[in-house]
């Protein structure tokens, strides 16, 4: 798991990827780095407080970045190596919208059966409440208001529970190890949330990914967005911290008023990142990859369950990982050996889940 570095003056590269050396502070490390992957969308006092509830444990003197991907002007000394990075970002994001419309017709397909799908579980688990009403069934309680007040709504109907009382997030591992599979990734992404928009879910989607000790996080929609298009932009470099990023998922999830959270992570569960492990500043610190990033990762993912949000996972790893994804999700994922069944197979994922839900 471990990767050799590649040195370029003050940069660090693994495969062609980068990180910036300790030679920048804090403060220069987070500017350049918002010109990379966008500017903060919180004040530098709301970063700081959420780092220092979240950037603790394993995750100490590591730093947070929340964006949306609005990148500033280039400048500095890594202007010119940043504008080749953008360029390939450019021609994958491309590649990613190609690859869908190529196989549009499939992924209509997956987005109608996968939205009927979860419609009908929310339709058959979603526990029904009597309601006033002008219709239905007389309510002897309230009868004595249709003669004394003159007040039609004496009957009382079963009208299930809001679908809106459910929330789901999916969070993408956009670390380097997924490049190659950024196509297929974005157009999953995209076709679980095409398919809750059309069952009036609210759905947010994520990616993360870590650079120079700082974990990304790209919001590319939020609950109440519409338009589910800028998924596409998804681009995979840099190490990944899962633990970290899950806990930051779960932050943004805590603050909402949803009965029922749903967290879906798409990953290939290869936990890396070249920030170490360390209890002190003068601490040399132990690498967070292997079996401490699992075991790391499959804390937050027992500490998110145990709050009450259903975690799961659809693996996009190889063989080798597979032992990786049951230690830290347990039985609650599903890897797409073949992409013609992706709907029956994400949808019994999220229907099992949508089970335990309304129980």
């Amino acid at each position: 798991m471990h990767k050799k570095g590649i040195y370029h003056g003050d940069v660090v590269g693994w495969d062609g990827e980068y990180s910036l050396s300790s030679k920048l502070k804090e403060p220069e490390l987070r500017e350049f780095l918002e010109t990379k992957f966008g500017r903060s969308v919180y004040s530098a006092e709301h970063v700081a407080g959420l780092e220092k509830r979240l950037c603790s444990g394993n995750h100490k003197f590591t730093h947070l970045l929340y964006t949306k991907g609005e990148i500033g002007e280039l400048r500095g000394i890594y202007s010119t190596f940043e504008m080749h990075q953008r360029k390939r970002q450019m021609e994958v994001i491309a590649n990613n919208r190609a690859y869908y419309e190529q196989n549009l017709l499939q992924n209509r397909l997956h987005i109608s059966k996968l939205s009927t799908n979860i419609m009908n579980s929310i339709l058959l688990h979603m526990q029904p409440a009597h309601v006033k009403a002008n219709s239905g069934k007389i309510n002897p309680a309230l009868a004595w208001r249709a003669a004394k007040l003159n007040d039609g709504m004496v009957f009382q109907k079963r009208e299930n529970e809001n679908a809106g009382d459910i929330s789901v997030d999916i969070l993408l591992d956009a670390s380097h190890s997924q490049i190659n599979r950024a196509k297929i990734i974005s157009s999953q992404a995209y076709i679980i949330s095409e398919a809750l928009s059309k069952c009036h879910v609210p759905c947010r989607v994520m990616s993360f990914c870590s650079m120079s000790g700082f974990t990304i996080m790209r919001l590319f929609n939020d609950y109440s967005s519409c338009d589910n298009s800028s998924i596409f932009d998804y681009y995979a470099e840099g190490c990944n911290r899962d633990g970290l990023a899950i806990r930051a998922a779960g932050e943004l999830m805590s603050r909402t008023a949803y009965d029922h959270k749903m967290l879906i992570v798409l990953s290939d569960v290869k936990p890396l990142d070249i920030a170490k492990i360390r209890k002190n500043e003068q601490d040399v610190g132990v690498s967070y990859d292997e079996i401490r990033a699992l075991t790391d990762t499959a804390q937050e993912v027992r500490r998110l369950r145990a709050e009450g949000i259903s975690v799961v996972c659809i693996f996009t790893g190889a063989d080798e990982n597979l032992t990786s994804a049951r230690m830290v999700y347990g039985q609650d994922f599903v890897r797409i050996r073949d992409f013609s069944f992706f709907a029956d197979t994400v949808g019994k994922l999220i229907i099992d889940q949508m089970k335990h839900i309304f129980m």
